[in-house]
């Protein structure tokens, strides 16, 4: 699996963002741990497309989107 992110911001790109430059956390997936106010809508300098190994990876960074989102 790979998840847009970016690192610096602590946020993930939006689902457009994650189409487009490569994500592949399945939709429903990534809506239930990534609600729409913590995506950002467009890309950053540090924003790629990050492996991730597990599930418990992708549990970790939605806490993390979570605290970092104003």
């Amino acid at each position: 699996m790979r998840i847009v992110f970016s690192p610096s911001r602590r946020r993930p790109g939006c689902v457009l963002l994650q189409a487009a430059m490569g994500g592949t956390v399945p939709s429903e997936e990534f809506h239930s741990l990534f609600p729409a106010e913590t995506w950002l809508v467009a890309p950053t300098d540090d924003m790629a497309a990050y492996p991730i190994d597990d599930v418990h990876t992708l549990e970790r960074l939605s806490k993390i989107a979570a605290e970092a989102t104003p």
